[in-house]
């Protein structure tokens, strides 16, 4: 979940953006589109934008969904997140 700050803008958790990041990044390195793994997770394209934007965090299911669709191994989307 997102936390707005007292101006109602939308704070986003570095973990949450660093995770977005590394998954946008895997889904290109394999050929496919967000669109594609949107499709695939069965979420509509606003909600994967949101999580790979790090505004609405990825849930475990859906990480270990994505790893699967994209045949690497799940730590793969958690490196470098301390």
């Amino acid at each position: 979940m997102s936390i707005r700050d007292e101006n109602g803008s939308v704070e986003i958790n570095p973990m949450d953006r660093k995770i977005g990041l590394t998954v946008r990044a895997e889904i290109y390195r394999a050929g496919r589109t967000q669109e594609q793994m949107a499709a695939a997770l069965h979420l509509g394209q606003a909600s994967m934008s949101y999580r790979i934007r790090g505004v609405t965090p990825f849930r475990v299911t859906e990480l270990v969904a994505i790893s699967r669709e994209l045949g690497i191994p799940l730590a793969r989307l958690l490196v470098d997140i301390d």
